[in-house]
């Protein structure tokens, strides 16, 4: 049976810090057209189950949206409310 992966994005103005399924590096893309691009090309050559970004004041809406026309499965959640089970 194969692993599940989900995704975990910590969105500043500037940039996109990933965090792909148990692994524990960090990989940083820009959080602008160019960077959303790779992010995309990235997630696509691994089956994702879910891309968490943290609702950031706007700054995740770029991100989140390129992945949902990617047909990529992406969710903005409240960091208030986010609990780690």
């Amino acid at each position: 049976m194969e692993e599940k992966v989900f995704v975990g994005v910590d969105v500043s103005k500037d940039s996109l810090d990933v965090a792909i399924g148990p692994q524990k590096a960090i990989i940083t893309f820009s959080n602008d057209q160019k960077g959303v691009d790779a992010l995309v090309k990235k997630l696509r050559r691994i089956d994702v189950q879910l891309t968490v970004f943290e609702s950031t004041g706007g700054y995740e809406l770029l991100a989140a949206s390129c992945l949902a026309e990617s047909e990529l499965p992406a969710v903005i959640v409240n960091p208030r409310q986010v609990r780690i089970c």
